[in-house]
């Protein structure tokens, strides 16, 4: 299984707007072939935020980015980032 992880700093108080963002494109994550779930963190303090995907393989996970793209774009535009997202990949290899 792979990961991608995406760090937004966003402003405070906007993570209930990213989230509903985020139910809504709750379906069409789930077309995507090899999407396995995701996870939705934010910090209502200081903005920031962070998506976890996870994919059933590396292949899947590149051939989601173009998909991806635009929403990531609607969570960026719903937190108010000031500054682009940070997209970084991992192999999961372990779960507690």
């Amino acid at each position: 299984m792979f990961a991608r992880v995406t760090s937004y700093q966003g402003r405070p108080g906007q993570g209930q707007q990213a989230l509903q963002r985020i139910d809504e494109a709750r379906q069409r994550l789930e077309e995507i072939t090899g999407f396995e779930g995701a996870y939705f963190l934010f910090d209502q303090k200081t903005g920031r935020a962070m998506t976890i995907t996870f994919w059933e393989s590396e292949n899947a996970l590149q051939a989601s980015a173009k998909q991806i793209a635009p929403l990531r774009d609607t969570v960026v535009q719903a937190l108010g980032a000031t500054q682009p997202p940070v997209i970084e990949t991992y192999e999961v290899t372990g779960q507690f």
